[in-house]
């Protein structure tokens, strides 16, 4: 059991930092790919103007994009803290409940032994422990049921998450789409 526990925290771990490097890469290979079109439109500008209209619409797509990926950051770290708090509370509840259960078994054990040790009749004390354990069961599966599940918060959380991506994904698009129009103005572009 707690080695599946480990596997369970180890599988997450990883799958996080996969996605994390995938991430990385992607905007390595975005940064290059915006920076050779700044030199190829830098190479086309050839009046002051049109070189202030490409400096311009650099710095007003930079800004989009720290805009953009401090947006998604904060989604992501957002969406892993609320993972990590889900997990964390359900796990406290398991403990709770298993504590809960330890509890109620060495009191059904302390019991048992005083009515054997004041001379109650054998047969009384072994049905009344036989039923303060099935108790302790019923309750351990009843707080185990109540507890969160976790898999509907995280369904919760990952709309936010894809919800706030969207918005500064759009928000991006937008941005440079209007310095778009007004680079293709600067070199006479319709």
């Amino acid at each position: 059991f707690e080695t599946r526990k480990e596997n369970r925290a180890n599988r997450l771990e990883t799958n996080r930092d996969g996605r994390e490097a995938k991430l990385d890469g992607n905007r390595s290979g975005a940064d290059e790919r915006r920076n050779a079109m700044y030199a190829r439109l830098e190479a086309r500008a050839t009046t002051d103007a049109e070189k202030a209209a490409v400096a311009k619409f650099k710095e007003t797509v930079e800004d989009a994009v720290d805009a953009r990926r401090a947006a998604v950051n904060a989604a992501i770290a957002d969406f892993r803290k609320g993972v990590d708090a889900a997990i964390a509370g359900r796990k406290d509840d398991m403990d709770d409940a298993v504590s809960k259960f330890k509890n109620a078994v060495e009191a059904a054990l302390d019991k048992a032994k005083s009515d054997c040790d004041s001379g109650a009749n054998p047969e009384t004390v072994r049905t009344n422990f036989k039923n303060s354990l099935a108790t302790a069961r019923k309750a351990l599966v009843a707080d185990r049921q109540s507890a969160d599940k976790v898999g509907e918060q995280v369904k919760k959380l990952a709309e936010t998450r894809r919800a706030t991506v969207k918005k500064a994904l759009d928000d991006f698009k937008a941005t440079v789409e209007a310095a778009r129009a007004e680079l293709k103005k600067a070199f006479g572009e319709n």
